[in-house]
Formats: structure tokens, C-alpha cells, sequence
């Protein structure tokens, strides 16, 4: 339905699918903005403990360990390493969509305890790395007996 006036032909339906239009491409804008800044924050990783070890998980599937190196300094634990595009040895292939990210990456994340670097170990199965930290020994809890008196 059109209706002429003295603005001239306006077409409220019209309007009314502009208008959403619109706001799908700013929430379509904002969402591809979210991704990327999620993206800074590669690889995901999980951190938790048990009384005995911290362990973190590192999402990092496709990756060859070759590309990935992990260090343990202090209270500090640092990955890094590359991620290759899947075409990048590929001759004469253009990309058409690209969501994987590729290229070097590093996170350090602080322990939340001190540990014993020297008996840390790290193992890579289904695209996860896991890394198993041994608490140092005086944070680990001890039990108090109490005795009366």
C-alpha cells in the first residue's frame, strides 16, 4: 500500500523492511566485530586443579606439535606457535571463507599456585594439548591432626 502526500510516495512496509534491514546489518556487524576480538584469545584454554596438580587444556585442533612450543618459567606458562591455512601449500587456490584462524599465536597465563616445573608434563590427543603441573610441595594442602589435650 502507497500513500501519495504532499512528501510525496511513502510506503510504511517499505520503511518498516529498511528499517530492519538495517538493524540485521548492525547486529550481523557486531557479531563478526565479537568473533574477531575472540580470536585475540587463541587458542582457548581451560585452566583447573585438583589437590595435587594444575592442569590446563589447550584447544588446538589441525595442529602439528612440531609447530608448538611450551615453556614454564616461574608462576608464568607461555604457548606458542603457528597455525598454517590448509591452501597455504596449495598453488593456485583463492580462499572463498576463512573463519579458522591462522598464523602465530602466544598465551601466557599466570599459575595460580607455585608448581614444580621440573615433573610437568604435557600430552596432545583428539586436538587438545593437556598439561599436567605438579603443585610445588609446601602448596599443597596437609592435613592438621588435632590432638586434645
Amino acid at each position: 500500500m502507497v500513500y501519495k502526500g504532499w512528501l510525496g510516495n511513502l510506503d510504511p512496509f517499505g520503511q518498516i523492511a529498511r528499517f530492519q534491514r538495517d538493524m540485521n546489518n548492525l547486529f550481523e556487524t557486531h557479531r563478526w566485530q565479537s568473533r574477531s576480538a575472540r580470536a585475540r584469545e587463541y587458542p582457548p584454554l581451560n585452566v583447573s586443579r585438583d589437590e595435587n596438580e594444575l592442569i590446563v587444556s589447550v584447544e588446538l585442533p589441525g595442529m602439528s606439535m612440531e609447530n608448538v612450543q611450551l615453556s614454564l618459567t616461574g608462576d608464568t606458562l607461555s604457548i606458542k606457535g603457528e597455525r598454517k591455512t590448509m591452501a597455504a601449500d596449495a598453488k593456485d587456490v583463492a580462499a572463498l571463507r576463512t573463519e579458522r584462524p591462522a598464523g602465530g599465536f602466544m598465551r601466557t597465563i599466570e599459575l595460580p599456585e607455585r608448581t614444580n616445573p621440573d615433573k610437568a608434563e604435557a600430552r596432545y590427543a583428539n586436538g587438545v594439548l593437556t598439561v599436567r603441573i605438579p603443585k610445588d610441595e609446601a602448596a599443597r594442602p596437609r592435613r592438621i591432626e588435632v590432638k586434645a589435650s
